[in-house]
């Protein structure tokens, strides 16, 4: 790392902020540039690291003046020592093992929750009494000037003590004392939350891979760059310096971004209620996140089903009207509008001639419930039964691997096998998800309906992916919202009532395959704008 870089950063933060996570991406830059001697200038009068370690150690009572050097930071100065921190460090510790015994009001008890913003946060901690405190502290007491820093489940997040208030800590939080004449606390923290300090970690942390844990004999081993004292100073006041500069952009970048959001939104509503094109005009400025891309699609759900996607290709003959006449004896309501009048509330829109608003009972000729047989937790393989979960049809589109085999000996009931072109509606989910609708596609065999997925059969003559659309509305989600029953939003039910009386805006046939096929193209180009924003 070089000066050379903060000159790049200098001059083309402006592109680097519109980078997502770019700005954490600089901070870290300077990080590693800060601690490998890239970020301020040497000074050859001001010593040399080597002798800030000798008198680290004797501090410590260690007179043998030899220096055990790390080198997992290459390139520092030469007039740098890297040591492992075992060596500068008056104290290397961690919190009590024990949980203690917690009272309302008394000594706060700090864990990793509160120091992993940053800060030492003492507006949710836990409390001890006073005289649990008393032995806990005979372990470790941190006082002002200390490092604390995350050793257990989160790593790092160094955190430097500047305060005079009393606090214990669990085992999960390390502490690090140093002496402040020699080490600049500030200094390393810096080190410590480094991206080079947390390459290591992940190289050190016990357990590999799969553990998240430093052990306080690996922390003694973790190498410290060590520069002169003085530049030890310089190196933390330029680096506050740069931070309270990326801090102002991301203030203003955040500022920015929720003025592009509010006007995402305004314009992905007046898309669909004035049919103003301003943001199809301007989807690449507006759709910047995954969160844009869930706005236009609910913009093109609502424009398919008020007909404004097709609305060239109207026509006003009777063929529908017709059509609900003669299966009416088959269906399982009426085409009476008196059964959604209660939808008003959600605004029932005015539509293109030959439409009309519809329960979607009065399409249907049947409502088949699944069960809810004894299951693993895994997936079923190719040649075993398994049972659908809910979260197989709550996202659009039909996923036929989210699904549990049958316990060994629990008979399947091939009746309720899922076949291609099925049109699954899940009774049961959360707030958000109860309702959501798809059309199967392709599937392999021996998979069932649960018992919070329901098959509706649609009459001849209704595409049934249109009807999957129209149930992704605007007022087909609020009708579900108001109906359905239960005290908790992460599992709320509706009824097969509930479910037949749902509005739908029901246009000829022809309408509803060309809407069909327009959608499929706009939500191929949704896909894309998501898979490009994750990439």
């Amino acid at each position: 790392m070089t000066r050379d870089l903060i000159e790049f950063l200098a001059t083309h933060i402006d592109e680097l902020v519109e980078v997502p996570d770019g700005l954490n991406m600089a901070r870290g830059l300077v990080l590693d540039c800060a601690v490998t001697g890239g970020l301020v200038s040497q000074i050859s009068d001001e010593g040399t690291g080597h002798e800030v370690v000798a008198k680290c150690q004797n501090s410590r009572g260690r007179h043998d003046g030899s220096i055990k050097e790390a080198h997992r930071f290459d390139g520092v100065p030469s007039t740098w020592a890297v040591t492992p921190l075992g060596d500068l460090a008056k104290t290397i510790s961690d919190g009590t093992h024990k949980t203690p015994t917690y009272v309302k009001q008394g000594v706060p008890f700090l864990s990793i929750k509160d120091v992993s913003g940053g800060f030492l946060d003492f507006s949710n901690t836990r409390f001890v009494s006073a005289d649990e405190h008393a032995l806990l502290t005979r372990r470790v007491e941190p006082k002002r000037g200390d490092i604390l820093f995350c050793r257990i489940g989160t790593l790092g997040i160094p955190v430097v003590v500047e305060t005079d208030r009393e606090f214990s800590i669990f085992v999960s939080l390390g502490l690090i004392r140093v002496d402040a004449d020699l080490l600049l606390p500030e200094y390393v923290a810096l080190v410590l939350r480094s991206p080079l300090m947390y390459r290591v970690y992940d190289a050190v942390k016990a357990g590999g891979s799969h553990t998240n844990k430093l052990n306080l004999s690996t922390v003694r081993q973790l190498p410290i760059p060590v520069p002169p004292f003085a530049e030890q100073r310089r190196i933390v006041k330029k680096v506050s310096e740069i931070s309270s500069y990326f801090d102002e952009l991301q203030a203003n970048l955040v500022e920015r971004e929720a003025a592009r959001s509010e006007l995402t939104a305004a314009a992905m509503v007046s898309l669909y209620n004035q049919r103003e094109v301003f943001a199809l005009k301007h989807l690449e400025e507006l759709v910047r996140s995954t969160a844009d891309v869930a706005k236009l699609d609910r913009a093109i759900v609502e424009l398919a089903v008020r007909g404004y996607l097709t609305r060239s290709m109207h026509t006003a003959k009777d063929d529908l009207s017709k059509l609900l006449a003669a299966v009416s004896d088959l269906t399982l309501e009426t085409p009476d509008p008196t059964l959604i009048a209660d939808s008003d509330a959600s605004g029932l829109s005015d539509l293109p001639p030959g439409w009309a608003w519809v329960p979607l009972g009065a399409v249907l000729t049947e409502i088949k419930a699944g069960w809810s047989p004894r299951a693993q937790s895994r997936p079923a393989k190719e040649d075993e039964w398994g049972v659908l979960k809910v979260s197989a049809c709550s996202w659009g589109e039909f996923k036929q691997s989210e699904n549990k085999a049958l316990t060994e000996g629990q008979a399947a009931r091939p009746e309720l096998e899922v076949k291609p072109g099925d049109f699954l509606i899940s009774r049961a989910n959360t707030a958000e998800l109860v309702g959501r609708s798809v059309v199967v596609g392709e599937t392999r065999p021996r998979l069932m309906l649960s018992d919070k997925t329901l098959r509706l059969k649609v009459v001849e003559g209704v595409n049934s992916r249109y009807l999957s659309i129209a149930n992704m509305a605007e007022v087909a989600r609020a009708h579900y919202m108001r109906e359905a029953s239960g005290t908790s939003s992460s599992m709320k039910n509706v009824s097969q009532k509930v479910i037949r009386r749902t509005p739908i805006p029901l246009p000829p046939r022809e309408e509803q395959d060309r809407i069909v096929g327009v959608v499929s193209e706009l939500m191929r180009l949704s896909r894309r704008l998501r898979m490009e924003l994750a990439a």
